[in-house]
């Protein structure tokens, strides 16, 4: 899977045994296990405070090294923010999908990718549409 850093380069996270393995070793997270490998990036624990995203990131900086050994690792970080996280991590459960040898999960995992699509489009739409005048008024 491709995805595009937020300087418009794309990067292949594309998942095999290879790289799985590096990931295991330096991450202590086994990709073959997709639910946990979702728990290790989750981010919705108080306890964790962005480290699941974060760990995600060293992820695919270590799966997209696999695939361009010449890949500066500042620059890949320094270009991952806002919507380029947001592609990196569909991105991501995109490749985790196409790896993950339990076709039940796989089909999990698809289907958890367009939620997540819809629910960001329909958020988005509803914050485009509603009027924040009264509201911002409201701090002065």
């Amino acid at each position: 899977m491709l995805f595009k850093n937020d300087k418009g380069k794309q990067h292949d996270i594309s998942i095999n045994i290879g790289n799985a393995r590096k990931v295991s070793r330096l991450y202590d997270v086994d990709l073959m296990d997709a639910q946990h490998t979702l728990d290790a990036i989750k981010d919705f624990d108080k306890e964790k405070h962005g480290k699941g995203t974060m760990l995600m990131a060293d992820i695919c900086m270590t799966l997209a090294k696999s695939h361009d050994p010449n890949l500066d690792e500042d620059l890949f970080y320094e270009s991952l923010a806002g919507d380029s996280l947001t592609d990196l991590q569909e991105a991501f459960l995109g490749s985790l999908a196409n790896f993950c040898p339990s076709q039940a999960m796989r089909a999990i995992l698809k289907k958890s990718i367009k939620m997540i699509q819809k629910t960001q489009a329909d958020l988005l739409k509803k914050v485009q549409e509603t009027d924040f005048s009264e509201v911002l008024k409201g701090g002065n």
